[in-house]
């Protein structure tokens, strides 16, 4: 997760487990909106910090339609 502050420096984000913040300032308006670039750059560091995979998420298993209706009463 991040912070995102304003002030007289500019909006500043920040991460929260870190020091490290990106300056809307230092990125160039040519390249883009500025601060769609410094929040990648802030998206771009957070991943570092998910380096651990997620397990996987449980697979959907499908049931008969007999057992449907035999849990339904039908």
């Amino acid at each position: 997760m991040y912070t995102i502050t304003a002030g007289t420096e500019g909006v500043v984000f920040g991460c929260m487990d870190c020091p490290y913040s990106a300056r809307v300032n230092d990125y160039k308006q040519r390249l883009g909106n500025a601060r769609t670039q410094a929040a990648n750059a802030m998206n771009d560091h957070l991943r570092t910090h998910r380096m651990v995979p997620l397990p996987p998420a449980p697979r959907h298993q499908r049931v008969p339609s007999y057992q449907i209706a035999r849990v339904a009463g039908i």
